[in-house]
């Protein structure tokens, strides 16, 4: 058993659906440079391991490969190689044999505090729909402060159109649209624009 196609399975490797490669940049340190531990946070790879540069720059056992390059967690750690890592609540548990942890004392764990995710919980509420019988329909439409939404209808809920944006005054913003003819079915969704 071992790997096939794979020029440096020390060093890492990707699949990309098809084969085999190699992690870009070449990895050098004392003795047998290679990577010993490996986390994903979404696009994200993390690699530990026993190191000092990647393509000559200080990483010092610890980098992360973001799919373009590669990024430096502070110092890294000196006096030894990471071992086990393990990813919780946006920190990187890092063990493994070395006695620094981003230039602190630390005998063979560390906790690298990671870039807290943005921000995505802004809420949109639809509230009390209503359907006249002058053929209006209406909703009042909530959410946090003054945001542009766009209003969207759809017949089937796959097929969604714009109808309007507006931007909300004090978080509120009253949609109406005029229904001419016999009533048909017809779904509203309010999307936040970025």
């Amino acid at each position: 058993m071992g790997w096939s196609g794979v020029e440096s399975p020390g060093r890492g490797s990707e699949w990309d659906g098809t084969q085999w490669s190699s992690l870009p940049g070449e990895f050098e340190g004392p003795g047998n440079a290679n990577l010993q531990s490996f986390v994903a946070d979404g696009t994200d790879l993390y690699v530990g391991g026993r190191f000092e540069t990647i393509d000559e720059q200080p990483f010092n056992g610890i980098a992360k490969w973001d799919g373009n390059m590669w990024t430096s967690l502070g110092s890294g750690v000196l006096g030894g190689s990471v071992s086990s890592m393990a990813l919780h609540d946006r920190k990187l548990y890092v063990t493994g044999g070395f006695d620094t942890a981003d230039l602190n004392s630390s005998s063979n764990f560390g906790i690298y505090h990671l870039e807290p995710l943005p921000d995505r919980s802004v809420f949109i509420r639809l509230a009390n729909p209503d359907f006249s019988s002058s053929g209006e329909f209406r909703v009042r439409v909530l959410t946090e402060g003054d945001r542009q939404i766009t209003m969207q209808t759809s017949a089937d809920l796959v097929t969604w159109l714009p109808l309007t944006t507006e931007t909300t005054m004090g978080g509120v913003f009253d949609f109406v649209e005029s229904i001419s003819g016999s009533p048909i079915r017809k779904f509203y969704r309010a999307a936040l624009e970025e």
